[in-house]
């Protein structure tokens, strides 16, 4: 990591401080967090759902429909 990026990834860290500092009476946090949070892990878990689908698939015997020559 560069120091353009850690001073990017720092002052966004601190906005989002900021942000919940400013907000934390108005907003409904636990929501919006959980949403985050539900946004993130669906993808993911779909993702190795895809991965154990397919590693079973190819594990699985299946019916030559060509021979090879």
């Amino acid at each position: 990591m560069s120091v353009g990026t850690g001073i990017v990834i720092g002052l966004i860290f601190l906005g989002l401080i900021w942000l919940y500092v400013s907000t934390w009476q108005r907003w409904r946090w636990k929501r919006i967090i959980l949403w985050c949070f539900g946004i993130l892990i669906v993808p993911i878990l779909g993702f190795f759902g895809w991965l154990w689908t397919t590693s079973y698939m190819e594990s699985r015997p299946y019916v030559e429909e060509q021979m090879w020559i």
